[in-house]
């Protein structure tokens, strides 16, 4: 499948119509069980410790703050990360556009980007500047996703976002697919230097 455009850029009034309430993954089940997922996922695959992990996804910081713990826990990182969100409404120490706020976050060992990548209008240049800030990253994205959803620009395969990643510099360390029959969807995960 090749990567496929589902709907123009959204004006910034459109933006704050479409993400008008905070994200909380609790809200539904295949979510939490998404999350922790990602968490396990990216606890199993990280080849060497990390102490600073970046959140970029736009969420309530579970899987960051449930990787620290986890890794806090075995001995693997020397003090909890600090975590540094964006999202289009409050709370976050970043706010706005990500495009935008990607070039305010300093370094970090881990990146996640979790069902974040196909929200963006320039994936490409996300993945490029998420590339130049982090040693290592955690991506989670649908594969060729059914749902439809509004917020989603873009659909895209397997094969299309490992060109992505590759192209942005990337190296894949991991991936894993995580599938849900009874709604149609696929997800792709991937940890990757």
């Amino acid at each position: 499948m090749a990567k496929v455009r589902l709907r123009p850029k959204y004006s910034p009034e459109e933006l704050k119509e479409v993400y008008a309430s905070q994200y909380d993954h609790t809200r539904w089940t295949d979510h939490v069980e998404r999350i922790q997922f990602t968490i396990n996922f990216s606890v199993q695959n990280l080849p060497t410790p990390v102490y600073h992990i970046t959140d970029l996804s736009c969420g309530d910081a579970a899987i960051a703050n449930g990787i620290s713990e986890s890794l806090f826990s075995l001995g693997d990182t020397a003090v909890p990360p600090s975590l540094i969100l964006g999202d289009f409404v409050g709370g976050y120490d970043y706010q706005g556009v990500i495009e935008d706020t990607i070039n305010e976050i300093s370094n970090t060992d881990l990146f996640i980007l979790s069902e974040t990548l196909e929200h963006l209008d320039n994936p490409e240049y996300v993945l490029s500047q998420i590339r130049k800030k982090t040693s290592y990253l955690v991506l989670s994205t649908p594969c060729n996703e059914t749902l439809g959803n509004p917020e989603h620009y873009w659909k895209w395969g397997t094969s299309d976002v490992a060109f992505m990643l590759e192209e942005a510099g990337f190296t894949p360390i991991a991936f894993s697919y995580l599938e849900f029959p009874e709604l149609d969807v696929r997800y792709q995960l991937w940890m990757v230097k």
